[in-house]
Protein backbone atom coordinates (compact mmCIF):
# COMPACT_ATOMS: atom_id res chain seq x y z
CA UNK A 1 0.00 0.00 0.00
CA UNK A 2 2.66 2.85 1.10
CA UNK A 3 5.82 2.72 0.04
CA UNK A 4 8.37 3.82 3.23
CA UNK A 5 11.00 6.05 2.99
CA UNK A 6 13.30 8.07 5.41
CA UNK A 7 13.13 11.32 5.11
CA UNK A 8 15.05 13.64 7.49
CA UNK A 9 14.02 10.72 10.47
CA UNK A 10 10.15 10.75 9.43
CA UNK A 11 8.62 8.35 7.42
CA UNK A 12 8.02 9.21 3.96
CA UNK A 13 4.15 7.49 2.39
CA UNK A 14 3.12 7.94 -1.24
CA UNK A 15 -0.42 6.95 0.39
CA UNK A 16 -2.26 10.46 -0.51
CA UNK A 17 -4.17 11.85 2.69
CA UNK A 18 -7.37 11.09 1.68
CA UNK A 19 -6.59 7.08 1.55
CA UNK A 20 -5.10 7.98 5.05
CA UNK A 21 -8.42 9.49 6.20
CA UNK A 22 -10.59 7.01 4.43
CA UNK A 23 -8.56 3.79 6.80
CA UNK A 24 -8.56 5.59 9.80
CA UNK A 25 -12.22 5.88 9.08
CA UNK A 26 -12.14 9.71 9.19
CA UNK A 27 -12.87 10.57 5.60
CA UNK A 28 -15.69 8.21 3.22
CA UNK A 29 -15.57 6.43 0.70
CA UNK A 30 -15.61 8.72 -2.43
CA UNK A 31 -18.49 6.13 -4.10
CA UNK A 32 -19.96 5.90 -0.43
CA UNK A 33 -20.12 9.83 -0.35
CA UNK A 34 -22.25 10.09 -3.46
CA UNK A 35 -24.58 7.28 -2.88
CA UNK A 36 -25.34 8.82 0.56
CA UNK A 37 -25.98 12.44 -1.07
CA UNK A 38 -27.89 10.82 -3.95
CA UNK A 39 -29.90 8.95 -1.23
CA UNK A 40 -30.45 12.18 0.82
CA UNK A 41 -31.94 13.74 -1.93
CA UNK A 42 -34.11 10.74 -1.91
CA UNK A 43 -34.84 11.17 1.93
CA UNK A 44 -35.74 15.06 1.24
CA UNK A 45 -37.88 14.71 -1.85
CA UNK A 46 -39.98 12.11 -0.03
CA UNK A 47 -40.50 14.12 2.91
CA UNK A 48 -41.39 17.31 0.59
CA UNK A 49 -43.72 15.39 -1.09
CA UNK A 50 -45.23 13.89 2.57
CA UNK A 51 -45.34 17.60 3.31
CA UNK A 52 -47.65 18.69 0.41
CA UNK A 53 -49.68 15.56 1.22
CA UNK A 54 -50.01 16.55 4.70
CA UNK A 55 -51.06 20.30 3.70
CA UNK A 56 -53.79 19.24 1.34
CA UNK A 57 -55.24 17.25 4.13
CA UNK A 58 -54.65 19.84 6.59
CA UNK A 59 -56.44 22.09 4.10
CA UNK A 60 -59.52 19.55 3.63
CA UNK A 61 -59.91 18.72 7.58
CA UNK A 62 -59.85 22.37 8.42
CA UNK A 63 -62.39 23.30 5.77
CA UNK A 64 -64.72 20.44 7.23
CA UNK A 65 -64.29 22.44 10.69
CA UNK A 66 -65.34 25.32 9.76
CA UNK A 67 -68.68 23.37 8.09
CA UNK A 68 -69.04 22.03 11.76
CA UNK A 69 -68.79 25.26 13.35
CA UNK A 70 -71.14 26.41 10.82
CA UNK A 71 -73.76 24.11 11.80
CA UNK A 72 -72.79 24.49 15.69
CA UNK A 73 -71.64 21.07 15.58
CA UNK A 74 -69.03 21.64 18.09
CA UNK A 75 -67.79 18.00 19.11
CA UNK A 76 -66.85 17.00 15.27
CA UNK A 77 -65.25 21.11 14.97
CA UNK A 78 -63.28 19.66 17.36
CA UNK A 79 -61.89 16.92 16.41
CA UNK A 80 -61.15 18.25 12.83
CA UNK A 81 -59.70 20.64 14.48
CA UNK A 82 -57.43 18.89 16.73
CA UNK A 83 -56.45 16.75 13.50
CA UNK A 84 -55.16 20.07 12.04
CA UNK A 85 -52.98 21.01 14.91
CA UNK A 86 -51.23 17.80 15.09
CA UNK A 87 -50.93 17.78 11.34
CA UNK A 88 -49.48 21.74 11.52
CA UNK A 89 -48.67 22.53 15.10
CA UNK A 90 -48.10 25.84 14.32
CA UNK A 91 -51.60 26.58 12.48
CA UNK A 92 -52.86 29.71 14.20
CA UNK A 93 -56.32 29.75 12.52
CA UNK A 94 -56.72 25.78 13.52
CA UNK A 95 -55.79 27.02 17.19
CA UNK A 96 -58.03 29.81 17.29
CA UNK A 97 -60.66 28.06 16.38
CA UNK A 98 -60.29 25.21 18.63
CA UNK A 99 -59.84 28.10 21.25
CA UNK A 100 -63.19 28.98 20.21
CA UNK A 101 -64.73 25.38 20.39
CA UNK A 102 -63.21 24.90 23.79
CA UNK A 103 -65.06 27.59 24.95
CA UNK A 104 -68.69 26.59 23.08
CA UNK A 105 -68.04 23.00 24.97
CA UNK A 106 -67.86 24.39 28.13
CA UNK A 107 -63.42 23.78 28.50
CA UNK A 108 -62.48 27.24 29.55
CA UNK A 109 -59.17 26.12 30.90
CA UNK A 110 -58.54 24.16 27.88
CA UNK A 111 -59.52 27.30 25.38
CA UNK A 112 -57.38 29.70 27.51
CA UNK A 113 -54.15 27.33 27.07
CA UNK A 114 -54.67 27.65 23.28
CA UNK A 115 -55.27 30.93 23.26
CA UNK A 116 -51.84 31.15 25.02
CA UNK A 117 -49.71 29.18 22.96
CA UNK A 118 -51.42 31.15 19.96
CA UNK A 119 -49.65 33.85 21.58
CA UNK A 120 -46.43 32.11 22.31
CA UNK A 121 -46.10 31.60 18.71
CA UNK A 122 -47.36 34.62 17.69
CA UNK A 123 -47.39 37.42 20.32
CA UNK A 124 -48.79 40.27 18.01
CA UNK A 125 -51.87 37.59 17.28
CA UNK A 126 -54.93 40.28 17.66
CA UNK A 127 -57.95 36.98 17.54
CA UNK A 128 -56.28 35.15 19.98
CA UNK A 129 -55.19 38.39 22.72
CA UNK A 130 -59.27 39.73 22.02
CA UNK A 131 -60.18 35.70 22.79
CA UNK A 132 -58.79 35.62 25.52
CA UNK A 133 -60.08 38.98 27.28
CA UNK A 134 -63.22 37.44 26.22
CA UNK A 135 -62.65 34.62 28.64
CA UNK A 136 -61.73 37.05 31.41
Amino acid sequence: MAEKNEQKGAPYCKTSLQELLFAKGVQSDPVAAAREVKELQTLRNSVAELENQLAGQSSDLFKRAVSCLKEENYLDAMGFLQAVCYLQPENLKAMNNLGLVYFELGYKDRSREMFERVLVLNPQNERARKNLVILE
